[in-house]
């Protein structure tokens, strides 16, 4: 991905959005990380970050069936920023 600041700035992307996945875009700017086990007592006994791992994986692999594409497919605007940008791109 590519930003341009300015009056005619705006993003480009690195690929079609076509092949952008949803999963992989949040992964990249979230913090996934739903606890923080270092503080805690029971952590050699836990079971539940291995737990909440698995659902985090689970929720990644079900937003990775979507592409940037199908997101805006169904909003013409968007749909329209988005070819534009890959035209830039």
């Amino acid at each position: 991905m590519k930003a341009v600041r300015g009056k005619n700035g705006g993003i480009s992307l690195g690929k079609p959005a076509s092949e952008i996945k949803i999963g992989n875009v949040v992964s990249s700017l979230e913090p996934l990380a739903l606890i923080n086990c270092s503080a805690c007592q029971i952590t050699p006994a836990c079971c539940f970050k291995s737990v909440l791992n698995q659902a985090v994986e689970n929720f990644l692999e079900e937003l990775d069936k979507h592409t940037l594409t199908d997101m805006v497919k169904d909003n013409r605007p968007l749909y329209q920023l988005l070819l534009a940008s890959e035209v830039r791109g």
